[in-house]
């Protein structure tokens, strides 16, 4: 059979564009998967972590902190801590520290991978994964704080009901979450491409010209 490098070069490229997509919407939907974990299991150590903070700094008996309810995590054998149960009044440590702690951890995560792929990706794609901790946060303040019980009142504010668009991203933060992962991981994929077509090419005898 013969072979036609530059019509080879096309239908390897379209097959690799439309593979990368489903690739690309298999990865980031894990990775979304494994976030939701770590949100959960960071937020409860963070209440944890600030409610002994507060015990060490004011000089309090350290009080026990303990994790009173479990759900299933999207993992099958894995569950998930959802609440961490104190004896009284929460201190404001203790309220705050899941959200803080949650924003942190995503923080350290997202800028060890930029540091990692600092010169191997176009900037904007680093860019891109710099704003999944400011992604965070806002998804903490909202779900957390303004929606959620991790605030003063206990309960969340009736603004949480009232606006539209705080309204609209508590219920739909994740979607918008799967996108953001999604361009990224898309947009690596893409940009080596070139580069995979040529590997295959050379496998089949031709001389790559992204080598």
């Amino acid at each position: 059979m013969s072979f036609n490098k530059e019509r080879d070069k096309k239908a390897f490229f379209l097959l690799g564009f439309v593979e990368i997509i489903l690739i690309s919407f298999l990865i980031s939907s894990t990775l979304y998967l494994v976030y939701i974990v770590l949100l959960f299991y960071s937020h409860e150590i963070g209440h944890i972590m600030g409610g002994l903070a507060n015990d060490v700094l004011t000089g309090k008996q350290i009080q026990n902190y303990t994790i009173s309810n479990w759900i299933p995590s999207p993992f099958s054998g894995l569950s998930m801590p959802q609440q961490t149960h104190i004896e009284g009044q929460g201190s404001a440590l203790f309220i705050i520290g899941g959200i803080y702690s949650t924003m942190i951890t995503v923080g350290i995560i997202c800028y060890i991978i930029y540091k990692i792929l600092y010169f191997k990706i176009k900037n904007w794609i680093l860019y891109l994964i710099l704003l999944i901790p400011i992604f965070t946060a806002i998804q903490q303040f909202n779900d957390n704080f303004i929606c959620g019980t991790d605030n003063p009142i206990h309960q969340p504010f009736p603004i949480c009901n009232d606006n539209f668009f705080i309204f609209s991203f508590l219920h739909y933060n994740g979607y918008l979450l799967i996108a953001l992962f999604f361009i990224i991981i898309f947009s690596i994929f893409l940009d080596y491409l070139p580069y995979l077509i040529d590997k295959i090419l050379v496998f089949k005898g031709y001389t790559a010209d992204y080598l």
